[in-house]
């Protein structure tokens, strides 16, 4: 058996968890905002709260502050609260598939190199020979290709990717489509969903452009722009992710003569 398919499963199916539970939450939350919307008047408050918190050092009974910020849910704001409530949890998904994306690639490039060790040169990463184990060569290639550049890894170690990824099915820069796809992770998880200043002039570029329209999408708020994601194209993202996990693996399979055949293991 192909040492490298069983790396590739186990992506395949963390990759399916996430999906399977964004369908379900997809699926349920839309169904209780119709629900809502044909059964209860618009004016029907739904949930409210406020913030409130104690002060550590304070023992008193009387302890309890009141920021001041509150909510609150109507009927009629279902349509605009729930779009963005499915935006926030495809993002997050999508981001967790990435990470789980990177740390395959570093968990497959580590296997193939221990099983190649001249393909060493080709990463150029120094090693001494008391440190040639996984967990040393896992930690180097992390150390020198930063998940922006993970793709370059693939791109050294095999010919058969290096010659046939720009000529895809899609047609797709893939470099530049990981590149904003990074960017928007950085965006989600530090800017709370804010276009960057970076990420705006990436998605500015004629072809990056194309790409961010295709794949990512933003809303107004004001004067602050916002990303946005809906169901089809947080699959296209996945199954961008999933095409290109399967890509690597078939090339390097192809170029140390392995079966390169996709199959689901028990």
């Amino acid at each position: 058996m192909n040492y490298l398919l069983p790396i590739l499963n186990h992506f395949f199916k963390e990759l399916n968890l996430h999906a399977a539970r964004v369908h379900t939450f997809n699926s349920f939350i839309k169904n209780f905002k119709t629900y809502l919307q044909g059964n209860e008047p618009s004016n029907r408050l739904l949930l409210s709260g406020k913030d409130v918190f104690r002060d550590l050092s304070n023992f008193s009974v009387y302890n309890l502050i009141n920021t001041g910020y509150s909510y609150r849910l109507d009927v009629k704001d279902l349509e605009i609260e729930i779009d963005k409530v499915l935006s926030w949890e495809y993002y997050s998904s999508l981001i967790q598939i990435y990470e789980l994306f990177n740390s395959y690639i570093y968990n497959l490039t580590t296997e193939y190199i221990l099983s190649n060790p001249q393909k060493i040169e080709k990463v150029r990463l120094n090693l001494n020979e008391n440190e040639f184990s996984a967990d040393i060569i896992r930690d180097k290639i992390k150390e020198k290709y930063k998940t922006k550049d993970i793709l370059k890894v693939p791109l050294r170690l095999s010919q058969y990717y290096k010659s046939n990824i720009t000529a895809n099915i899609h047609g797709l820069n893939i470099s530049k489509w990981f590149a904003l796809l990074t960017e928007v992770r950085h965006a989600v998880v530090h800017k709370q969903y804010q276009i960057s200043k970076k990420l705006f002039e990436m998605s500015s570029d004629k072809q990056n452009r194309r790409i961010f329209d295709e794949y990512f999408d933003k809303k107004s708020n004001g004067n602050i722009q916002l990303l946005y994601l809906n169901l089809e194209k947080f699959e296209l993202n996945k199954t961008m992710l999933c095409e290109i996990a399967h890509f690597i693996f078939k090339s390097l399979s192809i170029d140390s003569g392995l079966d390169s055949i996709y199959t689901k293991l028990n």
